[in-house]
């Protein structure tokens, strides 16, 4: 009770005095916000320090339970993401709502006939399926427990100034003044505090959007423990697992294609995803060609490798009121840092979601950022010193570009349909797949362990 009236003060009189000083202000408090308030909240050494965390949302987040259905977005966590959670103590939590492992996925081409199966190395998993909204909750119910850490709901930040050298000031749309130290923006792909530090960023549009939805399915393979996906001249589709007989759809398309398939009605849209999944596509003979020479090297040299098909799950049905899309952009910031100020998650960064790395990028900044803020308290330095949080910078871009690099290229040359592009990445992904009891797992799974794992070099 008490915290909660500390909540309501915030809300309606600390922030219009003149005394309101903080040590950090998070602007955001989704998933990766809420994840570096969790950290910072429990971090002994940062103890002594005022954090406040501003939503504009007026909206709690309100903890999921077993009985409800599935909200529409989830992330794909990897087992470094997993990590993270566990050490901030909310895991558990998660796991005891619903959260479906995966143990393989199969990757397929519907231009060629070629496809790459990933497995775990030993008896993990690959990744962890679970909903944005229960992350969130969870994350936030922890949040609250945190002594140091102030959280206020309904709070629009419009503007940004500084005081002295040492303090920012933070304008709210009610005319309030907020003066702190560290200011983090964790606001996403949109961040308005970017857009106000005058911060420069590098993106573009894909001009398409994702298809999401939760599906039924008519088959469970493997215990519907597999991630699909196949890439279509569109873009790719995929199926995550969510329980025995039910999937999420994330389908990458057009524009013009997405809008249709949102206005469909259910038989249709179930036809449709059924169609993407098993229709086949028209092949160039020149492709089918190299593909089959590729083949043949590849047995000559004796390298174990079967792309022998795999079907996925037949779908059955869909609920409707979770179909939904949003469209894809890539945006990466040109600095992560200014004076007293740090971008983490989506305000810096923002990839196509094929390769399911964005929140995982996000959490790794979590981890790095804490370590920072950390080592820069321990050496008596002040919380936004400028020079350490250059640490942060240089750590993060250095992890976080070439990952989305090497996703923005994937994306482009799966969405074509010329012969060139597609004999290269067939013959590409026959290679990967040759070499897979070796290097294809260690790939997979330890890849995935290091994401987040990032500490401060």
């Amino acid at each position: 009770m008490s915290l909660l009236l500390g909540l309501r003060r915030l809300c309606t009189t600390s922030t219009s005095t003149g005394n309101a000083l903080y040590d950090v202000v998070i602007v955001g408090s989704g998933m990766v916000g809420g994840a570096l308030s969790c950290s910072l909240g429990q971090e002994p050494i940062l103890a002594d320090k005022r954090i406040l965390v501003l939503e504009a949302s007026a909206k709690q987040p309100k903890m999921l339970t077993k009985d409800e259905q599935y909200s529409t977005r989830v992330v794909n966590l990897n087992i470094g993401s997993v990590e993270l959670l566990n050490n901030l103590g909310v895991w558990d939590d998660i796991a005891a709502v619903r959260v479906r492992a995966f143990d393989h996925m199969h990757v397929w081409d519907s231009c060629a006939d070629s496809s790459v199966s990933f497995d775990p190395t030993q008896s993990t998993s690959i990744g962890y399926i679970v909903e944005n909204d229960l992350i969130t909750a969870a994350l936030s119910n922890r949040t609250r427990a945190c002594r140091n850490v102030e959280v206020c709901y309904g709070k629009k930040v419009v503007g940004l100034g500084r005081s002295s050298e040492a303090w920012r000031n933070v304008t709210l749309q009610d005319g309030s003044e907020i003066k702190t130290k560290l200011l983090v923006a964790a606001d996403g792909k949109y961040s308005n505090i970017r857009k106000l530090a005058g911060m420069n960023s590098i993106g573009w549009n894909y001009d398409q959007s994702a298809v999401v939805a939760r599906l039924d399915l008519a088959e469970v393979t493997r215990g519907n423990r597999t991630a699909w996906q196949r890439f279509l001249p569109t873009g790719p589709i995929a199926l995550l697992p969510l329980t025995d007989d039910s999937s999420s759809l994330v389908w990458s398309t057009t524009k013009e294609h997405a809008k249709k398939l949102t206005s469909l009605t259910e038989e249709d849209f179930v036809t449709a995803v059924n169609a993407a999944l098993f229709n086949y596509y028209p092949r160039s003979q020149l492709v089918d060609f190299y593909t089959s020479g590729v083949n043949q090297f590849i047995s000559g040299l004796q390298f174990s490798h079967s792309n022998s098909l795999v079907h996925p799950p037949q779908v059955s049905g869909v609920v409707m009121d979770t179909v939904a899309s949003f469209p894809l952009s890539f945006n990466h910031s040109v600095r992560y840092v200014q004076d007293g100020l740090v971008l983490i998650g989506d305000a810096a960064h923002t990839v196509h979601p094929l390769a399911g790395l964005g929140v995982n990028l996000g959490f790794g900044d979590v981890v790095t950022l804490t370590e920072v803020l950390k080592s820069t308290v321990a050496m008596g330095a002040d919380i936004g010193s400028p020079s350490h949080l250059l640490r942060y910078e240089t750590a993060r871009q250095r992890h976080n570009l070439p990952i989305m690099a090497f996703v923005d290229l994937t994306k482009r040359i799966y969405s074509t349909s010329s012969t060139i592009p597609i004999i290269l990445r067939a013959s590409l992904t026959q290679l990967v797949q040759s070499v897979k009891p070796i290097k294809v797992k260690a790939i997979c799974c330890d890849h995935l362990q290091t994401l987040v794992q990032s500490k401060e070099p």
